[in-house]
C-alpha cells in the first residue's frame, strides 16, 4: 500500500510538472500573441498617422498654392493698373519732351 501511495504521489507530481509546463507554454504563447497583436496596431497607428501627416501637408500645400494664386492675380491687376496710367501719361510727357527739347535744342 505505501508503494501504490508513493506511486500515486510521483504520478501526481508528474501531472503537476505537466499542468505547469502547458500553462508555461500557453503563457508564452499568449504573449506572443499580445506581443504581435500589440507590434500590428503600432504598425496601423504608425501608419495612420503618415496617412493623416500627408492629407494634412497637402491640404496646407493646396491653401498656400491658393493665396499664392491670389497674391499673384493681385500683383498682375496692380501692373495692369500702373501700365494704364503710365499709357495715359505718356502722351503728355512725350509732349513735354518734345517741347523742352524743341525750346531748347541741342545743348
Amino acid at each position: 500500500m505505501a508503494l501504490s501511495i508513493l506511486e500515486a504521489i510521483r504520478v501526481a507530481e508528474q501531472q503537476a510538472e505537466q499542468v505547469t509546463a502547458e500553462a508555461q507554454q500557453n503563457a508564452r504563447e499568449m504573449i506572443d500573441r499580445a506581443e504581435k497583436s500589440s507590434r500590428n496596431r503600432e504598425r496601423e497607428n504608425e501608419l495612420k498617422s503618415r496617412e493623416n501627416y500627408r492629407a494634412l501637408l497637402q491640404q496646407r500645400r493646396q491653401q498656400v498654392e491658393q493665396v499664392l494664386a491670389q497674391q499673384a492675380e493681385q500683383l498682375r491687376v496692380q501692373r495692369e493698373a500702373q501700365l494704364q496710367q503710365a499709357r495715359q501719361v505718356l502722351p503728355k510727357a512725350v509732349e513735354l519732351i518734345t517741347e523742352r527739347v524743341m525750346q531748347h535744342g541741342h545743348r
